[in-house]
């Protein structure tokens, strides 16, 4: 602790960075947690694809997911996630696309 506390007198923008990344993190975690803890399969694949959305655009670049993958992370059964994405597919006007 008083490593971090001379570090911050030393350097105090790098501990606000320090801290500034800590709290993204556990704010994309407690985002992924909120997700998965949807009790309804759209509303759990629609948060989980939004949330991936959002990283990519951040990021800048490309990401391809398999329906499987999703399976996977949200803890929905493979058919499930195929069944609610057909769905999703008809009942909204933008497109997802997945293989």
């Amino acid at each position: 602790m008083d490593n971090l506390k001379r570090l911050g007198n030393e350097n105090p923008i790098l501990v606000l960075d320090i801290f500034s990344l800590a709290l993204s993190k556990q704010a994309y975690l407690y985002e992924v947690l909120a997700t998965l803890r949807k009790p309804k399969a759209k509303d759990r694949i629609r948060s989980f694809l939004s949330l991936l959305a959002k990283i990519v655009e951040e990021k800048k670049t490309n990401l391809i997911i398999k329906r499987k993958q999703i399976a996977g992370i949200t803890g929905l059964s493979y058919e499930n996630v195929v069944r609610t994405m057909s769905r999703m597919q008809k009942q909204e006007s933008r497109r997802v696309r997945l293989w």
